[in-house]
């Protein structure tokens, strides 16, 4: 065939609007239709084909082509070099680091049907990017490449960009540039967080247990069930199940206008000032003349009641997705779930669901699970919420290096949409506050100690100068006024492995 008939419609090479991660595969198109068109016109000679090449390639390739060092070769049959192979070599050397094999993979997994798009045509293009994409020649390549594209797409944007930045992207410099970017990380945060160092308050006492007391009877004992008020009624509210010192009813209930002496069985009435003033004063002469027919004063006994019905405790069971700032991770027994901080509800509440899913993760009770102690209703129903079990745990939460635990008591309620916790223990955790700032109590912390992070594996090398002499520095000693802080900063060090 004549060369002009072969290269009379060959478009020139043009790559100005082409994007950058796409004209690599531009230019092996471009190639490929060029050694086509020369085999079809059979033009074998070397120099006619490096010649062509660029009168068909245009004035954008030429630029390329004249730029790029020992490109423009002469061929030498003695020296074994063909100017055309030489040219191709180095053009296909300039345009390869434009492609990224993880990026054409990313694009080919990202790949969609357009919407006026046959399932032909889309086969059609996705084995056309497949031929770009280096999927790997053994199993253990395969799942090396599938972590990598894994890894890329969930990776921080700059951790991205240096990844990218490796030409030959492998599992093991995937895995150094991941521990070095947490490594960095870490220290940023603590270097970050301890920029401001905070004096510890003297009067808070650093404690591994933070002992409380029973809000039934005021006292510390044992969470085994063994409380003194068990059972017995407030001489304050005429309820059950605490003592009067410990009661949370404000207004005490009022008495009976007629009272009755439990000693005798008799009856009294109310009686005026006037009644009462003379009443007085003849007892009293009465009382002179024959002291020992004095009558018993009255007396304030406490009457157990046993049909005395227990007012429920009104709860709020309803969970809002806008309630996520009151939300609250605790750990409870061990186990880590989500509760909502009620402060209008004094106990912690536990739905059964979650009740379900701790028992499963090994919660660790103090004492044994036992029936409820007290009734609960929700706000705007008439009948009271059923709950089947009650249980003690310790209660812990983490503030940075801080961790606060207490012991409180949970109710298992069913069909409960969110765990609440209850006003008592989330002030006992400080996690809510009541009151002005100064009359709040401080809360004993632990101290969690964490190592300082390192990198296991490498050596660094610290280049020393043997050939300058070393100087020997005399004793410095430290002023007294910061020896204390010298001496602090260097137990932590200690503590930390440092």
């Amino acid at each position: 065939m004549d060369k002009n008939n072969a290269f009379s419609n060959f478009p020139t090479f043009t790559y100005g609007v082409v994007p950058l991660a796409e004209r690599r595969a531009k230019w092996f198109s471009w190639k490929r239709g060029f050694e086509i068109c020369l085999r079809a016109s059979k033009i074998i000679d070397a120099d006619e084909k490096k010649d062509l090449l660029l009168a068909k390639g245009g004035f954008e390739l030429q630029d390329i082509f004249f730029n790029i060092p020992g490109a423009d070769v002469v061929t030498d049959k003695e020296k074994n070099i063909d100017a055309y192979s030489v040219a191709i070599e180095k053009l296909d050397g300039y345009f390869a680091p434009q492609r990224h094999e993880a990026h054409e993979r990313y694009i080919f997994w990202a790949m969609k049907p357009e919407p006026d798009e046959s399932l032909e045509k889309f086969l059609m293009r996705a084995q056309m990017h497949a031929s770009k994409c280096n999927f790997g020649k053994s199993s253990s390549e395969s799942s090396g490449i599938a972590v990598i594209d894994k890894l890329l797409q969930l990776v921080p944007s700059h951790l991205r960009e240096k990844l990218l930045l490796e030409v030959d992207l492998t599992v093991e410099k995937v895995i150094q540039q991941v521990s070095a970017f947490e490594t960095t990380r870490i220290a940023s945060e603590q270097i970050s967080g301890q920029s401001i160092l905070q004096q510890p308050s003297k009067s808070s006492e650093i404690v591994s247990r933070i002992p409380s007391t029973c809000k039934f009877c005021g006292r510390s004992h044992a969470s085994d069930g063994s409380c003194p008020a068990w059972n017995k009624t407030c001489s304050n509210c005429g309820k059950r199940g605490h003592f009067r010192a410990v009661c949370f009813s404000r207004v005490a209930v009022p008495s009976s206008s007629r009272s009755v002496d439990p000693l005798h069985g008799a009856r009294f009435s109310k009686r005026s000032f006037g009644q009462a003033f003379q009443s007085n004063v003849g007892t009293s002469a009465k009382n002179v003349n024959n002291p020992q027919k004095r009558r018993p004063g009255r007396l304030h006994a406490i009457e157990d009641d046993e049909n005395d019905e227990e007012i429920p405790e009104l709860v709020e069971m309803v969970s809002s997705a806008s309630d996520s700032e009151e939300l609250l991770c605790v750990k409870v027994g061990g186990v880590l779930i989500e509760m909502q901080i009620d402060s209008g509800v004094q106990s912690n509440i536990i739905d059964d669901q979650t009740w379900t899913s701790m028992q499963r993760s090994g919660v660790k009770t103090i004492g044994s699970i036992r029936c409820s102690d007290r009734k609960f209703k929700a706000y705007a129903q008439t009948d009271c919420l059923k709950v089947p079990a009650m249980f003690d745990a310790e209660v812990s939460i983490t503030d940075g290096n801080k961790q606060l635990r207490v012991d409180a008591k949970f109710y298992v309620v069913k069909g409960g949409p969110q765990p609440l916790l209850g006003k008592v223990t989330a002030k006992q955790l400080g996690v809510l506050v009541v009151g002005l700032p100064s009359q709040q109590e401080a809360l004993h912390q632990v101290d969690i100690v964490r190592p300082f992070p390192s990198v296991q594996g490498l050596k660094i090398h610290i280049p020393i100068d043997k050939s300058v002499e070393p100087v020997a520095q005399r004793l410095r000693r430290l002023p007294f006024a910061t020896l204390d802080r010298v001496e602090e900063k260097l137990k932590e060090l200690e503590s930390r492995n440092i």
